[in-house]
């Protein structure tokens, strides 16, 4: 996939506190890594949102969505984000979730899978791949 917006950041990358510097660490264990390669602090902590902290890239999805044709929505409670909004821009839409959320407006999405992500992914591949096929889903 291309312009995947990580809303929340991505586990693999570290940040210094101190200086800033984010790298990638890949899948091993933040015990792993004793200290920031930039500066040689010891502050270090996943660069992702937790509760309360600024989202940096929610300006970037916004700008995006006017331009979206195809949205994967994965994992959600829909109680802090609008995804059934966002689907609303998107020419096509999937959200898979565990179950039915109230905060969610499913009706809005092309597809809906209420299973687990691992059980979901294969039929959401094909369901990609038949949009770069065709250009639907």
């Amino acid at each position: 996939c291309e312009n995947v917006i990580h809303l929340h950041g991505k586990l693999r990358e570290l940040r210094c506190e101190m200086c800033g510097h984010l790298f990638d660490i890949g899948y091993r264990s933040i015990k792993d890594i004793p200290e920031c390669p930039s500066c040689k602090s010891h502050a270090l902590r996943h660069h992702i949102v937790m509760f309360g902290e600024p989202a940096p890239f929610y300006q970037k999805l916004y700008n995006e969505l006017a331009s979206t044709e195809l949205l994967v929505v994965i994992g959600t409670s829909g109680e802090v984000l609008p995804v059934d909004q966002f689907a609303s821009y998107a020419k096509y839409s999937i959200l898979n979730n565990l179950e039915h959320s109230m905060a969610i407006n499913h009706m809005i999405f092309t597809h809906t899978f209420y299973e687990k992500a691992t059980t979901a992914a294969p039929k959401i591949k094909k369901l990609i791949e038949k949009y770069f096929e065709t250009g639907k889903v």
